[in-house]
Protein backbone atom coordinates (compact mmCIF):
# COMPACT_ATOMS: atom_id res chain seq x y z
CA UNK A 1 0.00 0.00 0.00
CA UNK A 2 1.37 3.41 -0.92
CA UNK A 3 1.98 6.00 1.79
CA UNK A 4 -0.74 8.24 0.31
CA UNK A 5 -3.27 5.39 0.46
CA UNK A 6 -2.20 4.56 4.02
CA UNK A 7 -2.62 8.22 4.99
CA UNK A 8 -6.11 8.34 3.45
CA UNK A 9 -7.06 5.13 5.27
CA UNK A 10 -5.80 6.60 8.55
CA UNK A 11 -7.88 9.76 8.06
CA UNK A 12 -10.96 7.70 7.16
CA UNK A 13 -10.56 5.58 10.29
CA UNK A 14 -10.20 8.72 12.39
CA UNK A 15 -13.40 10.28 11.03
CA UNK A 16 -15.43 7.09 10.56
CA UNK A 17 -16.91 6.97 14.12
CA UNK A 18 -18.55 10.36 13.54
CA UNK A 19 -20.62 9.13 10.59
CA UNK A 20 -24.33 9.73 10.80
CA UNK A 21 -23.89 13.23 12.21
CA UNK A 22 -23.84 14.80 8.76
CA UNK A 23 -20.92 14.73 6.40
CA UNK A 24 -20.19 18.43 6.87
CA UNK A 25 -20.45 18.46 10.66
CA UNK A 26 -17.10 16.74 11.26
CA UNK A 27 -13.82 18.45 12.01
CA UNK A 28 -10.70 16.34 12.11
CA UNK A 29 -9.60 15.63 15.67
CA UNK A 30 -6.03 16.41 14.55
CA UNK A 31 -6.82 20.10 14.11
CA UNK A 32 -8.26 20.72 17.59
CA UNK A 33 -6.45 20.20 20.88
CA UNK A 34 -9.20 18.23 22.59
CA UNK A 35 -12.60 16.63 22.05
CA UNK A 36 -13.98 19.13 24.57
CA UNK A 37 -12.82 22.03 22.39
CA UNK A 38 -14.47 20.41 19.37
CA UNK A 39 -17.76 19.96 21.22
CA UNK A 40 -17.82 23.54 22.55
CA UNK A 41 -17.10 25.05 19.13
CA UNK A 42 -19.49 22.74 17.30
CA UNK A 43 -22.29 23.59 19.74
CA UNK A 44 -21.66 27.29 19.15
CA UNK A 45 -21.62 26.88 15.36
CA UNK A 46 -24.85 24.88 15.32
CA UNK A 47 -26.75 27.10 17.76
CA UNK A 48 -28.96 29.36 15.66
CA UNK A 49 -29.61 31.61 18.68
CA UNK A 50 -26.42 33.52 17.80
CA UNK A 51 -27.37 34.12 14.17
CA UNK A 52 -26.01 32.65 10.95
CA UNK A 53 -22.44 31.36 10.97
CA UNK A 54 -21.78 30.89 7.26
CA UNK A 55 -19.42 33.45 5.76
CA UNK A 56 -18.30 34.87 9.11
CA UNK A 57 -15.50 33.96 11.50
CA UNK A 58 -16.33 32.62 14.94
CA UNK A 59 -14.93 35.76 16.56
CA UNK A 60 -17.01 38.06 14.35
CA UNK A 61 -20.11 35.98 15.08
CA UNK A 62 -19.38 35.94 18.81
CA UNK A 63 -18.88 39.74 18.83
CA UNK A 64 -22.07 40.31 16.81
CA UNK A 65 -24.03 38.15 19.26
CA UNK A 66 -22.54 40.07 22.20
CA UNK A 67 -23.43 43.45 20.63
CA UNK A 68 -27.00 42.24 20.18
CA UNK A 69 -27.32 41.14 23.81
CA UNK A 70 -27.44 37.42 23.04
CA UNK A 71 -24.89 36.41 25.70
CA UNK A 72 -22.65 34.09 23.66
CA UNK A 73 -20.59 31.63 25.74
CA UNK A 74 -17.38 33.07 27.17
CA UNK A 75 -15.61 29.71 26.83
CA UNK A 76 -15.97 30.03 23.04
CA UNK A 77 -14.31 33.45 23.11
CA UNK A 78 -11.49 32.10 25.28
CA UNK A 79 -10.86 29.18 22.90
CA UNK A 80 -10.80 31.51 19.88
CA UNK A 81 -8.41 33.96 21.57
CA UNK A 82 -6.09 31.26 22.94
CA UNK A 83 -5.85 29.59 19.52
CA UNK A 84 -6.03 32.60 17.20
CA UNK A 85 -3.40 31.14 14.86
CA UNK A 86 -5.45 28.04 14.06
CA UNK A 87 -8.27 28.16 11.53
CA UNK A 88 -9.80 25.12 13.26
CA UNK A 89 -10.60 27.50 16.12
CA UNK A 90 -11.20 30.77 14.29
CA UNK A 91 -13.34 29.54 11.39
CA UNK A 92 -16.73 27.90 11.73
CA UNK A 93 -17.56 24.31 10.90
CA UNK A 94 -18.80 25.18 7.42
CA UNK A 95 -15.75 27.17 6.36
CA UNK A 96 -14.65 26.10 2.84
CA UNK A 97 -17.35 23.40 2.76
CA UNK A 98 -20.34 25.25 1.36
Amino acid sequence: MSSAAASERSLFNEVKPARGKGKHAVQSARTLRSPDDAAILKDFDLNTEYGPCVGISRLDRWERAKRNGLNPPNDVLQLIQQNSGSSAYTQNLWNDRL
